[in-house]
């Protein structure tokens, strides 16, 4: 009996010890195989093909844009002409032929296209402005008399007839040449024109008294021929 004693004791020893171990064998097999299983899944996802979750996986660096400054086309300004303001020259007041009035001489002009401007009678001009001759400068102020403004025309004085007349000094006259014109004396129509001190001093228009036929004509002297006796020549 103690044969079969010792035998089944040593069958349940071992039973013992296998009931003990098998937990741990099968234990120890698990945790193997839950770590095989972790490495696969985490080598899984590591692979290129595997899905990205981020606590299995190093955050792989994004690349950030850098954006590249773009060449803005500078508009520069184009200058824009500006009307250019013209001033409207001022309408001159055109001179009328109802009455006198003042005109100021500029540059460039002449008694005679001052005179052809207006319409008027040179001499006529003249008289008006007590001028003795025709000489005018810049900023004269001359008295253009209205165009159908004319001098007095001389009447014909009858041969032989004395007394007096009125005459209109023109252009070119001096108490010489219209004495003589006259048969009068320079003498006389200083005498007649009281207000006529000096023989030179009198202007284009100005009117003097003149008394005529006073004066005996003297006859020029004709130059008589002479008469030359031809000398023969040898």
């Amino acid at each position: 009996m103690s044969d079969k004693d010792s035998a089944q004791d040593v069958i349940d020893s071992y039973r013992k010890r296998r009931q003990n171990t098998t937990p741990f064998l099968i234990g120890g097999a698990a945790i193997v195989l839950i770590a095989v299983g972790i490495v696969v899944i985490v080598l899984w996802f590591r692979g290129s093909n595997g899905p990205a979750i981020s606590f299995f996986s190093s955050p792989t660096p994004t690349a950030t844009e850098t954006a590249t400054p773009t060449s803005t086309a500078t508009v520069t300004p184009t200058a824009t002409n500006s009307p250019t303001v013209t001033n409207t020259p001022t309408a001159s007041a055109t001179p009328t032929a109802s009455g006198p009035f003042i005109y100021v001489v500029v540059e460039g002009d002449t008694l005679d296209s001052i005179a052809a401007n207006f319409g008027v009678d040179i001499l006529t001009l003249m008289a008006l402005n007590n001028m003795t001759d025709s000489l005018i400068r810049v900023g004269d102020e001359l008295l253009i008399p209205n165009p159908d403004l004319t001098l007095d025309t001389p009447t014909p004085i009858p041969t032989g007839w004395r007394g007096t007349i009125e005459y209109r000094i023109a252009v070119g006259d001096n108490l010489e040449l219209i004495a003589i014109r006259f048969f009068s004396t320079v003498e006389s129509i200083l005498e007649e024109n009281e207000d006529l001190d000096n023989a030179n001093e009198i202007f284009v228009g100005q009117i003097i008294v003149i008394r005529v036929n006073i004066a005996t004509p003297v006859p020029t002297n004709t130059p008589r021929p002479s008469l030359l006796t031809p000398t023969a020549t040898p």
